[in-house]
């Protein structure tokens, strides 16, 4: 029986700074936009999983998508962070 030893990449779930700037941006101006609720959504998961492409995240926007809805719905404009997660 073999042993199989799993490290996670130092860069793991942290997108590049620029990656989360861009998006931090863009995801603003969607915020502020007159479309419905749906679209703005849909955008800013779009957003997300743009900026943690390549990350081991790969459609986490998809994934948080109804957490998306609900802070646009409180007034809350969700943000991406390009800090090291803890380990």
């Amino acid at each position: 029986m073999a042993n199989f030893k799993f490290e996670l990449s130092k860069n793991f779930g942290r997108p590049t700074t620029s990656a989360a700037n861009a998006a931090n941006r863009n995801i603003k101006r969607i915020a502020e936009s007159d479309k419905s609720l749906d679209a703005k959504a849909q955008e800013i998961a779009n957003e997300f999983n743009r900026a943690y492409k390549r990350t081991g995240l790969d459609n986490f926007g998809t994934a948080i998508k109804p957490k998306i809805k609900e802070l646009l719905t409180d007034g809350i404009i969700p943000t991406v962070s390009a800090v090291q997660p803890p380990r």
